[in-house]
């Protein structure tokens, strides 16, 4: 199996080309995420973006806006949900400001979350008259 197509695998698949059982690949790939997982850091974002994608449905993306970076992408972008990972979070003190649009639930969540971050509105939301 080329690097490519090892993308595509599933576990079983890789379990009857390798000759081992599908659980065996299930714990090495398991084994590798968590030593993936240990060796990084997260960081709270100082400069937050909220946005969403319209993935089958709209999600909920948080981004680090500084790194250019995702942090999160949520199941839904419904305000319990924007509300619930914020409160969440840890450290939501160092967070100085959150990028996002002009929908009422982000904004509504950031200030009931994040009250002294202050909230920027996404340049290209804007349009010139």
């Amino acid at each position: 199996m080329d690097g490519a197509a090892i993308h595509q695998a599933t576990f079983a698949g890789i379990a009857e080309e390798i000759g081992c059982s599908e659980g065996t690949v299930r714990q090495v790939f398991g084994d590798f995420v968590e030593s993936l997982e240990a060796k990084h850091k997260f960081e709270i974002p100082v400069r937050m973006g909220i946005d969403e994608i319209h993935l089958i449905k709209p999600r909920g993306v948080i981004t680090n806006v500084l790194n250019n970076t995702l942090v999160e992408l949520l199941p839904d972008r419904n305000k319990a949900t924007i509300i619930g990972y914020l409160a969440a979070m840890k450290d939501t003190d160092k967070i100085e400001s959150v990028s996002m649009d002009m929908w009422a639930p982000y904004r509504d969540a950031c200030k009931l979350i994040l009250p002294d971050a202050v909230i920027v509105v996404d340049k290209s939301r804007l349009s010139v008259a």
